[in-house]
């Protein structure tokens, strides 16, 4: 705290030279000279209070909130209370939880944390997105929950997803590929592979989602 408060008023001391200088005389108990004779902070000198973990997490966390709220954004339009929001994340990052007020403040949603694990139903729909190192982070909500009506993927545009997916995969379970391949490639190309099956259920669920019930069979006329 005092190095930001002595920073904070080095920084400020071109602007206000005499009441920095009085401020400096307290902080320093006027045993480090004048002000106007102090170095400047140097770029270097914030290094040594950077931490690497937190410095990872804060990252993870600004994702998650950008993610959200494109998300919120997109299906939630003309919806004024925060929405309820299933973020599923993976088992080494719920770290995230612990911080899921913040989020849900600069998100204006509320959240519910699980692990990631199960497929999308055909009454949600989400988004999977990589949060860090190739783990992946799906956003989903209730379809009822919706404030926008969902398109239906065409017909076309699904076959040839499914198609591209069918030659992924061949690719990546290939004997050879697996063996002689990078590990940097192969996550590459799975990642590839779960973002195409992730969208392909999603057009699914939509599609079930509207399709007509039947309707009872109506009664003979008497």
């Amino acid at each position: 705290m005092r190095y930001v408060l002595c920073t904070s008023v080095k920084l400020a001391h071109p602007f206000l030279p005499f009441v920095t200088e009085e401020m400096w005389g307290v902080l320093t108990e006027n045993k480090e000279g004048l002000l106007i004779e102090a170095k400047l902070p140097l770029l270097n000198d914030i290094a040594k209070f950077k931490h690497d973990t937190i410095s990872h997490q804060m990252e993870k966390i600004l994702k998650l909130i950008k993610q959200v709220r494109s998300f919120k954004t997109r299906y939630f339009q003309g919806v004024k209370e925060p929405p309820n929001i299933l973020v599923e994340i993976h088992k080494n990052d719920m770290d995230i939880v612990n911080v899921h007020s913040y989020i849900e403040n600069l998100s204006a949603t509320k959240l519910k944390f699980e692990i990631l694990g199960r497929r999308l139903t055909s009454d949600n729909i989400g988004i999977l997105f990589d949060i860090e190192g190739g783990r992946s982070c799906r956003i989903s909500c209730s379809r009822a929950d919706a404030g926008v009506v969902i398109p239906i993927m065409d017909e076309v545009r699904l076959g040839k997803l499914q198609t591209k997916l069918s030659k992924l995969k061949k690719q990546y379970e290939n004997p050879a590929f697996q063996q002689h391949a990078p590990e940097d490639a192969k996550e590459k190309l799975r990642r590839k592979v779960e973002l195409i099956q992730s969208r392909i259920d999603e057009a699914n669920s939509k599609s079930l989602s509207t399709q007509p019930t039947d309707s009872p069979p109506s009664s003979p006329s008497s």
